[in-house]
């Protein structure tokens, strides 16, 4: 089995460990940073700039990130962010609300980085045959950890205050950073040196990685469709609490259900995907499970019994587990070593910043329109990506590369 197989594989489990311990410090802090942040400034806006400063770096630093993640050894850029990290989170507690901001968005920057290095070292170290079943390890233990994660911050910050979490989280990323040190990696060819001067390289950097993804059929198919993705996505994941709490006046602990549910479903669509990949079409797959999502989302926004709508936002959740690792691997297949980064780094910049849009629009919008016929909207839209996704300019060439040999039928006859 190929859970088996990953898993003995003794330099990537070091890094599922290491991941582990880290996620375990960052559950912390992301519990207690925005409890910490409001009650120094006791203020909505403070709360919004924080939001900000987490999500510009991703918006517009994340190709040049991926053009030095290029560069850099991936190891070792690994466990520098991790020591950095470490000591931008032990300085939380002793930081003013200005130095508050700053420290979120070099943290921001910083997990760009961490987790561009991350995605080429998963390449470097699992055999191509092996991605999926590795994506989908790495991607659930953030779904493992996102089930009962909170609540168990929730308990350390009620037995020890706001600043103890942030100490904890140190000490994470120092185990982390020390784990990953220990971690050998396969020699990688030499890369040529160059004399062009930062900037004129970075241009043709740029050029690079834009040329390669103009002529790669899967990368186009891929980043087409998910931009479609989140223009759908976006508003189901803003409109999550009016929907629940306003429209079906849910209760805080029908909302907590929801949540968990969330998490669970999507670590077993996570966990199972790889099983359907080996015998379907993988690019089959990822348009079905799409438009399965879509039909669940909108299954959900028509439930008037809020038990309905837990179980339609749970087959929602396990669908959108299911695709993740999927297409994840599609890109990391496509994309030669040399050009994980920038390439990656494009994507996420591409794909983030109409995140971003939509988040403002939706609220535009959901206030005009009414919430739940937005969120059926979106889910209708998200549904028809799933099934316009077949129609694709570049569906067949991407299809044609993942397609399953036909197993021979058996005659009878013995050939000598």
């Amino acid at each position: 089995m190929s859970y088996r197989v990953v898993l003995a594989n003794r330099r990537f489990s070091a890094v599922l460990v290491a991941q582990l311990l880290s996620k375990v410090g960052d559950i912390l802090t992301s519990v207690a940073l925005p409890l910490l942040i409001y009650s120094e400034a006791q203020s909505v806006s403070a709360m919004a700039f924080m939001m900000v400063t987490f999500w510009l770096p991703n918006l517009l630093l994340s190709p040049i990130l991926g053009l030095l993640v290029d560069r850099w050894n991936r190891k070792r850029v690994m466990v520098l962010m991790d020591l950095v990290r470490g000591l931008l989170v032990l300085a939380i507690p002793f930081s003013s609300v200005l130095m508050l901001f700053a420290i979120c968005f070099l943290l921001a920057c910083t997990n760009q980085l961490f987790n561009l290095a991350k995605m080429g070292l998963t390449v470097q170290l699992v055999a191509k045959e092996n991605l999926v079943s590795a994506n989908s390890l790495v991607q659930g233990l953030d779904q493992f950890m996102n089930i009962g994660g909170p609540a168990l911050a929730g308990l350390v910050i009620a037995l020890t205050g706001l600043h103890w979490p942030f100490y904890i989280d140190t000490i994470t990323y120092a185990l982390s950073g020390v784990l990953l040190a220990c971690v050998s990696l396969p020699q990688l060819a030499a890369r040529t040196a160059s004399t062009e001067r930062f900037w004129e390289k970075t241009r043709s950097n740029f050029r690079e990685g834009l040329s390669f993804i103009r002529t790669s059929a899967p990368l186009l198919f891929s980043m087409t469709l998910f931009l479609f993705v989140m223009t759908f996505a976006m508003p189901m994941n803003v409109l999550f609490y009016p929907l629940f709490q306003g429209e079906m006046q849910a209760s805080s602990w029908q909302i907590g259900v929801a949540l968990s549910l969330f998490s669970i479903c999507s670590l077993t669509g996570t966990l199972v995907s790889p099983l359907f990949n080996k015998r379907f079409n993988r690019v089959h797959l990822i348009l079905i499970g799409l438009f399965l999502m879509g039909v669940a989302s909108a299954c959900l926004a028509k439930s008037a019994n809020i038990y309905l709508a837990l179980l339609f936002y749970a087959g929602g959740a396990f669908f959108n587990g299911f695709v993740n690792p999927l297409n994840a691997s599609l890109r990391q297949e496509n994309i030669p070593d040399h050009l994980m980064g920038r390439v990656s780094g494009l994507y996420f910049s591409t794909v983030n910043s109409l995140s971003m849009v939509m988040m403002v629009m939706t609220g535009l919008f959901a206030e005009q329109a009414g919430v739940r016929n937005v969120y059926l909207i979106a889910s209708i839209g998200y549904a028809l990506t799933g099934l316009l996704g077949f129609f694709s300019p570049w569906f067949r060439r991407t299809r044609s590369i993942y397609e399953h040999p036909p197993t021979p039928k058996s005659t009878g006859e013995v050939t000598l």
